[in-house]
């Protein structure tokens, strides 16, 4: 089904830049970096390129706030999870939403971000990263305090291990053999990870969670 994006226009000029940025980087994630050239986007997004160079520079500043707004949605998307729910369940959920968004997005885009602007890439990683892991690790250590995951795990292995495991099935080619669909892909890779490092209350709760979200 074909995506139609709208341009509201609104008297005043941060809206339209919000409205560019937002749609820009959703065609972005459809159909990478380099097929978007500024031309086409001014195309696709119903306006001139001199309308886009009037709150962009240039197409890298362009890509570096949609990148940046992206790392931004990722993160209060995760913080939009309930705090009442045992430290087992929102980190399921936390990973199977992150697998949700981005298992639908071009590969290209990853890859061509890393590629041709490699110094973009480590600097729009670098803005989110820190509060992200930061938010892992007190909640992973909050799970073990709580008897959730297992007090033998190491926190900064576990979560190095769970970010190549994503980038593997999210970033690259390696899972798309297999013909899985996001929520396949989830369970059979992820998923299983984050039980290994639960206690056998935490998966007989977590077990009980996915059966109620069956229902």
């Amino acid at each position: 089904m074909e995506i139609i994006f709208v341009i509201i226009i609104s008297s005043t000029m941060p809206e339209i830049k919000e409205d560019i940025l937002n749609q820009s980087l959703q065609l972005f994630l459809k159909f990478g970096i380099r097929n978007m050239s500024n031309e086409k986007l001014a195309k696709d997004l119903a306006i001139s390129t001199k309308t886009l160079y009037k709150y962009f520079q240039n197409k890298e500043a362009l890509l570096e706030e949609a990148v940046l707004l992206f790392h931004q949605q990722q993160y209060e998307a995760l913080n939009a999870l309930s705090e009442e729910e045992p430290h087992a369940i929102q980190f399921y959920e936390i990973w199977k939403r992150a697998v949700d968004t981005e298992y639908h997005v071009n590969r290209s885009f990853f890859q061509e971000l890393a590629y041709y602007y490699p110094k973009l890439a480590v600097k729009t990683e670098k803005e989110i990263s820190q509060k992200l892991e930061a938010k892992l690790q007190s909640l992973i250590q909050q799970g073990i305090d709580r008897g959730q995951f297992r007090p033998d795990i190491n926190i900064e292995v576990v979560l190095e291990s769970m970010y190549l495991l994503y980038a593997g099935l999210v970033r690259s080619e390696k899972f798309k053999k297999f013909n899985l669909n996001a929520a396949d892909a989830y369970q059979n890779t992820i998923a299983l990870f984050i039980r290994g490092i639960c206690t056998i209350n935490a998966i007989a709760t977590l077990d009980k969670y996915l059966t109620s979200q069956k229902k």
